[in-house]
């Protein structure tokens, strides 16, 4: 009597370490929690950049500052030889 239940337990718990259907559902889990905690690390940093340039913009405009680019880019309006000087250096 004991002896069958010896070997029913160790036949069950051989069947449950052999047991694999499960494995690609908690790897792809597992990749997909990765993705996710790398998306919302990104879109952190992302929306700090964002808020800093609102932030300065605000500023500057409060404080009626003008702050132009060094070079400004090429308009859709300008004259061809405007453009092709901009473009040119």
């Amino acid at each position: 009597m004991f002896d069958s239940i010896v070997t029913d337990v160790t036949k069950a718990l051989a069947a449950l370490r052999d047991d694999v259907t499960g494995t690609a559902a908690i790897e792809y889990g597992l990749l997909a929690s990765l993705i996710a905690i790398a998306s919302m690390q990104a879109l952190d940093t992302l929306g700090a950049a964002v808020t800093d340039t609102f932030d300065t913009t605000r500023s500057a405009m409060a404080e009626g500052r003008v702050e132009t680019a060094d070079e400004p880019p090429v308009a859709a309006a300008d004259e061809p030889s405007t453009a092709a000087s901009r473009v040119a250096g």
